[in-house]
């Protein structure tokens, strides 16, 4: 079964504690907010989730697994407390209840699996003591077997070194498998954000480790782990994880405390827990058309959750024929809906979404693409409660479906009317827009023509430079242009992974565009990237936000695309929290590594977009706006940067 989003039927399945899980594009459990209620969090959940472990006091702590911290074996964790300010924890070479804690390994099931972005982030506040070698916290993934830190694919965020106040940050790609260079960060911030993310792909997988507090910002970039059993599969888990392990040999009785404020999920496996109460999350029902009757050929008729005019349906229809969906592949599952008109009228399929959370910020996202009818032309646009926030355009057939993602928009009350229309227009002609996968998330920065569809080139050429053209976007210079399936840059025949089209780099090249009206929070980016099939093949790729400003981060750098087919890259994490303004210049460039590649080398980036990891809506948190400032102060420059090199070119085609 595809990826699945959010929730059908929810109280059907969930609220009655049935064994049925839904999958998530990410939640949060807000341990400031327990009821997942009035929390900065868009994506916020209850923590007293069906099996839920409980703290010292019974409380409900959200996570559903737990390797170690329970000796007694009675449900509760004694080395944790949920208290107003959060989940405080207190790790010491002791028992407390009947339980041990010197290390609890708390965890949720979080399948591998899948392609696109996985990630855990933790908010830790309060720290303290952490001085002793191996005393140590983490974000990761492991078996369920696991029993210590050791056996985790993970981002080791803090252990205190050899020497005393020397506190490290470590990354591991693979159990035992740890980066070499570890850097030391001391003194020992009081509040941190880490997080480990990972990109998944057909052929190779990569993971990123971020620390922040408000003064640094330290990445770590794992190797490439695809034989890594835990990369991939559906048995794993996502553990949070305080180990005191090894510090009381070393003479040290006094532990470490903190407190977790919030940690959150995000993958397309991940699976969202059962819980008692509704979320404080948006649901699109039936978000890819795959749940119930579908209607006969040739599709027209009721969609289940949707109210649907009379021009709407469901391809494949019952007898499996799919004449509205006319050969394209689908985007999610095996179903799309299409939206049929003939006239200058309107049609639209429509839902009730429920789960928002009035003031906050969300952006809608799904993919679209058009029949193909000769001479045919869609105009799909997305409105909810009454807003427009997809605007009304052109759309005609490409090869592959699009990723559209709306404006962020403010929710205005609990519940809004989505409505996905074709029209109103002036043509008459025969046109059907198709929609899959939809889905509203907590907002994130958005590119325009991030798929470089919306400038229209003739087929199987290209352009160098189409800047001031119509829907353009950004600014084109040096070798760099837009490329149309199949035009003489694509070698070997490989179309754009999205649309018809994609954005090519030969040579000095580089694209930019302003970002505008960013919500306060953390974030990565995420593209699709190969090299051209004609020796001598690829050349680098950077991005870099607010480049020639003192803020300027380099969020992904790599120094030679090797890839022979398109593959999804992540960036590290950034966030805008020392930037004067909620606005930024994104630009991607190759310098053929700063001269060091040579020849005639060219890469291709297709399907860019944003991914959202945290809300930092509430950031400064309260006593910690001193702390902040002063980081800021001394934060003159932030180049965060993911280093992505290969051990080895990928194999090339005979040329």
């Amino acid at each position: 079964m595809a990826r699945r989003a959010w929730v059908v039927a929810l109280c059907g399945l969930l609220c009655l504690g049935l064994a049925s899980e839904a999958l998530a594009l990410s939640f949060t459990f807000d341990f400031l907010h327990p009821e997942g209620t009035a929390s900065s969090y868009g994506d916020a959940i209850p923590l007293q989730t069906i099996g839920a472990l409980n703290d010292r006091d019974g409380n409900p702590i959200g996570f559903t697994f737990l390797t170690a911290g329970d000796t007694n074996a009675d449900g509760k964790v004694s080395a944790v407390v949920l208290l107003p300010t959060g989940l405080q924890f207190n790790i010491q070479n002791a028992t407390l209840n009947g339980d041990g804690v010197q290390r609890v390994m708390l965890g949720l099931p979080f399948p591998t699996t899948g392609s696109g972005q996985v990630a855990i982030a933790a908010r830790t506040t309060g720290l303290s003591n952490i001085d002793v070698d191996w005393e140590q916290m983490l974000v990761g993934f492991g078996p369920s077997t696991a029993t210590g830190s050791g056996q985790l694919a993970y981002a080791i965020v803090f252990h205190a070194g050899t020497n005393p106040g020397d506190i490290r940050y470590q990354s591991a790609a693979a159990p035992g498998n740890f980066n070499p260079s570890s850097q030391n960060i001391s003194p020992l911030p009081a509040s941190i954000n880490y997080s480990v993310t990972g990109a998944l792909g057909a052929t190779s997988n990569h993971w990123t480790a971020t620390f922040r507090d408000p003064a640094r910002t330290v990445t770590r970039q794992s190797s490439d782990n695809a034989a890594d059993p835990r990369i991939g599969q559906a048995n794993t888990y996502g553990y949070w994880t305080l180990d005191y392990t090894g510090a009381n040999a070393r003479g040290d009785t006094t532990g470490f405390t903190g407190t977790l404020t919030a940690i959150s999920y995000s993958g397309p496996g991940l699976a969202l827990p059962a819980y008692a109460t509704a979320p404080a999350v948006p649901i699109v029902s039936n978000w890819s058309f795959e749940y119930g009757a579908a209607p006969a050929y040739p599709g027209y008729g009721a969609i289940q959750d949707w109210n649907v005019t009379s021009g709407a349906g469901i391809n494949p229809g019952s007898d499996g024929q799919a004449p509205f969906l006319n050969g394209l592949p689908v985007p999610d599952g095996s179903r799309i809906g299409f939206v049929q008109r003939s006239a200058t009228d309107t049609q639209s399929i429509s839902q009730l979404i429920s789960g928002l959370q009035p003031g906050k910020q969300y952006v809608l996202q799904y993919f679209e693409d058009e029949r193909g009818m000769s001479g045919a032309v869609a105009h799909p646009s997305a409105v909810i409660g009454g807003l427009e926030i997809v605007p009304l355009r052109n759309v005609t057939r490409t090869n592959r479906f699009r990723r559209v993602i709306s404006q962020p928009f403010v929710a205005t009350a609990a519940s809004m009317l989505l409505e996905l229309r074709n029209g109103p227009s002036p043509m008459s002609n025969d046109n059907t827009a198709l929609f899959d996968s939809v889905m509203v998330m907590p907002a994130v920065p958005v590119a325009a023509n991030a798929g470089f569809e919306d400038y229209v080139l003739a087929a199987n050429t290209f352009a160098y430079r189409p800047n001031g053209q119509p829907g353009v976007a950004w600014t084109f210079v040096g070798g760099a242009g837009i490329t149309r399936n199949i035009s003489a840059f694509q070698n070997g025949g490989i179309p754009a992974p999205e649309g018809n089209q994609h954005a090519l780099f030969q040579g000095n090249a580089s694209i930019t565009q302003t970002i505008t009206g960013v919500p306060p929070g953390e974030y990565s980016l995420s593209l699709m990237t190969m090299a051209r099939q004609s020796p001598p093949y690829g050349n680098d790729l950077e991005v870099i936000l607010g480049i020639g400003t003192p803020w300027e981060q380099k969020i992904l750098d790599i120094d030679e695309v090797t890839f022979n087919a398109f593959t999804t890259v992540t960036s590290s994490v950034f966030d805008l929290l020392q930037w004067p303004t909620n606005s930024f210049t994104l630009t991607l460039r190759t310098t053929l590594d700063d001269g060091r590649l040579l020849g005639d080398r060219t890469t291709f980036v297709d399907d860019l977009h944003f991914n959202f990891l945290m809300d930092f809506s509430d950031i400064p948190e309260p006593g910690s706006a001193a702390l902040m400032l002063l980081g800021l102060a001394a934060l003159r420059r932030r180049r965060a940067s993911t280093d992505t090199r290969r051990p080895a070119p990928a194999r090339r085609p005979a040329p």
